[in-house]
């Protein structure tokens, strides 16, 4: 179960769609070329797997393409781990689509979290306002977990006062 045993790699091409998730989980990160093309999956399990591991790969362009489709793909389960994904890989790029999910009070809280989660992750500055906006939203996870994201963001910073601390 070392995840740089190469032989890991030829599970990620198994029949069995558990034994693929389990084999993106293991060492899907060590095998980033082969992740996007599992992005067409037929199974959203392996799907889901695909963009957890994702959050580790630098931003390409077609990739974030790809990820900005399944935002708006059943099951919402898919629509929130491609939601978290962008977020975490490419802030800067899609942040306005980003705020916008996150303000959206019509999509699915689920797939709003998967967005917020993404965004916290990638601990950028640019995080920070998007965050103290969830403050005021009526679903209270994303309160919760906005208050979180911020108590985080602001730990990592070592210049005080700043932005996520004084929200």
């Amino acid at each position: 179960r070392a995840p740089t045993d190469a032989r890991l790699a030829v599970m990620l091409d198994d029949p069995d769609e558990a034994v693929r998730c389990e084999a993106v989980r293991l060492c899907g990160g060590l095998n980033p070329d082969r992740l996007p093309a599992m992005l067409a999956d037929e199974v959203a399990s392996v799907q889901i797997a695909v963009l957890a591991a994702l959050t580790e790969i630098p931003d390409d362009e077609v990739l974030l393409d790809t990820l900005r489709d399944k935002m708006n793909e059943e099951p919402t389960a898919l629509a929130a781990a491609a939601a978290k994904a962008l977020g975490a890989m490419a802030p800067e790029h899609a942040l306005g689509e980003i705020v916008e999910i996150l303000g959206d009070a019509k999509r699915p809280v689920d797939v709003r979290l998967g967005a917020l989660q993404g965004l916290a992750a990638s601990g950028r500055a640019v995080a920070v306002p998007p965050l103290i906006n969830l403050m005021n939203d009526d679903a209270r996870s994303l309160r919760l977990e906005a208050m979180s994201a911020l108590t985080r963001i602001a730990r990592k910073d070592p210049v005080w006062p700043n932005a996520a601390g004084t929200a």
